[in-house]
């Protein structure tokens, strides 16, 4: 009696899945080439429905994949897997996951109120998504703009201008994740 067992090929899972780049409306998803397989399969996360689906399918050689035509500030859950077509069987990686966002929107309506000799308040319009607004102020000594500070709401009081300086801001919207913090377009003022 001839007794053995056949076993499974090892499938690898894709490594170096992050979300490297991103706009306002679109994610950019890359991994590192797995070599030897059929494809990867991406899933991304429906959260109304709380299930995974399968969203694409790629070959082998494709490392890169961008996602547009999302919402500025939307964040995301993927993951990603290498399968492997052998013998009219299908096998598979373990999954590797990821959350990903757009970058926020730009800062709008970007104005200097309630100006007095001693100093004024700046303000905005808040952003979709974002979690913070970087403030930058015009630094004549270096003619560059240097961070002022970083505020949670849509509105900066400035007390220490005097008379005859330049008064110029550039405002960002940012978005913060355990993973990754996530810029606007910097709006001057």
């Amino acid at each position: 009696c001839l007794n053995f067992t056949i076993k499974a090929p090892t499938v690898k899972t894709p490594t170096g899945f992050v979300n490297t780049n991103s706009s306002p409306t679109v994610v950019r998803l890359d991994w590192n080439q797995v070599s030897g397989i059929s494809g990867y399969k991406l899933q991304k996360w429906n959260s109304q429905k709380k299930v995974w689906e399968t969203y694409k399918l790629f070959k082998p050689t494709t490392v890169r994949h961008n996602q547009g035509g999302l919402k500025e500030g939307t964040t995301l859950k993927y993951r990603i897997q290498s399968y492997l077509k052998l013998g009219g069987k299908t096998f598979y990686s373990d999954w590797s996951t990821i959350y990903a966002s757009t970058d926020p929107g730009k800062v709008t309506n970007l104005k200097a109120t309630s100006v007095t000799e001693s100093g004024y308040t700046i303000k905005w319009s808040a952003v979709r998504n974002a979690d913070k607004y970087i403030v930058y102020r015009y630094d004549a000594a270096t003619d560059s703009y240097k961070k002022l500070t970083t505020v949670t709401g849509t509105s900066l009081k400035i007390n220490d201008r005097a008379a005859g300086q330049r008064n110029a801001y550039k405002v960002q919207a940012i978005k913060v994740r355990n993973w990754k913090t996530y810029e606007g377009q910097l709006v001057k003022m």
